[in-house]
């Protein structure tokens, strides 16, 4: 099977809805989602394509230690990275290395943000997979633009 070049390039910037709830009215922080990437390289006819990014939480103002929640809530739309809106290549989004849970809102990220003066921010890795794919696409950037995951963070 040869390589075809069906995008060269592809990165998936991650739409943020931030959905702030708190358990007590005492907790007081700003936390908010920095934009996560994915770059899925080039795809090979026929494989799973693999990535791994990473998803930080940042908070100010804090009186002490946030534990946070972020969920993916795609109300069953696949995710898929697209091409002028008409060549669509589909991935999932995972919350472990071997990519066996698939990060929904049914298996959320758990984080906790240490309060370092008043700040502080938290890495999680997010590990992607392009399905495997056997359609002639042309080679291209992909990327995802019209149906991006929607996130949320509950601290």
């Amino acid at each position: 099977m040869t390589k075809k070049n069906f995008f060269s390039k592809s990165i998936l910037k991650y739409l943020i809805l931030l959905m702030f709830t708190s358990v007590s009215s005492a907790k007081a922080a700003d936390c908010y989602v920095a934009a996560a990437q994915l770059n899925f390289g080039l795809l090979n006819e026929g494989k799973n394509l693999e990535s791994v990014g990473e998803i930080t939480v940042l908070c100010s103002n804090m009186k002490g230690d946030v534990n946070y929640t972020l969920v993916i809530d795609n109300n069953g739309r696949p995710l898929s990275l697209d091409q002028n809106e008409k060549n669509k290549i589909f991935y999932k989004l995972f919350t472990s290395a071997n990519r066996s849970m698939e990060w929904n809102k049914n298996n959320p990220i758990f984080g906790v943000v240490k309060n370092i003066g008043g700040n502080g921010q938290d890495k999680k890795p997010v590990y992607g997979r392009v399905l495997n794919y056997t359609s002639k696409l042309p080679a291209g950037d992909y990327t995802n633009n019209a149906n991006v995951p929607i996130l949320s963070i509950q601290y």
